[in-house]
């Protein structure tokens, strides 16, 4: 199965996330939302933006280098920070609903959308564990050496 579709969809989403970043207010300390765009962009890169960048950044796409195919599992790791993101547009949406529709429907729905994505991120995790000891366990006889040997 061709993964590469999925994959570059993936990436679209969060390059997405980061563009709105620096289009979307913020609240400061003191609870008043920021909608100056100048603000906002000096907020955003003077915080998360250097971290949506690298864990957005599509390393898949330059496996020819020799670096980043020797860095494969590490780059894994380092996309599992993805769910960083997820978690904020989660929190986006809560605020949204509490503060904008006001809707207790809406919040509802939200709680359920954060409930559900929880879960899928649970699954998926164990889905990548389990795939990654499967594709790493050639010789089944060396591993349980391995246990046993301890």
């Amino acid at each position: 199965m061709n993964l590469e579709p999925i994959k570059f969809f993936v990436f679209i989403f969060f390059i997405l996330h980061i563009v709105l970043k620096f289009n979307v207010g913020y609240e400061n300390r003191d609870s008043e939302m920021i909608m100056d765009r100048r603000q906002i962009s000096s907020h955003y890169l003077g915080g998360w933006f250097w971290f949506d960048l690298v864990v957005s950044f599509p390393f898949n796409f330059f496996n020819f280098i020799p670096l980043i195919k020797e860095l494969e599992v590490e780059l894994l790791l380092l996309r599992l920070l993805r769910v960083v993101n997820v978690l904020e547009i989660l929190n986006a949406l809560s605020y949204m609903s509490i503060n904008v529709f006001k809707s207790k429907v809406i919040l509802l729905c939200t709680r359920i959308f954060s409930i559900f994505i929880a879960l899928f991120c649970v699954a998926h995790l164990g889905a990548c564990l389990w795939f990654y000891l499967g594709e790493h366990t050639v010789n089944i006889f060396f591993f349980t050496c391995l246990l046993w040997n301890r």
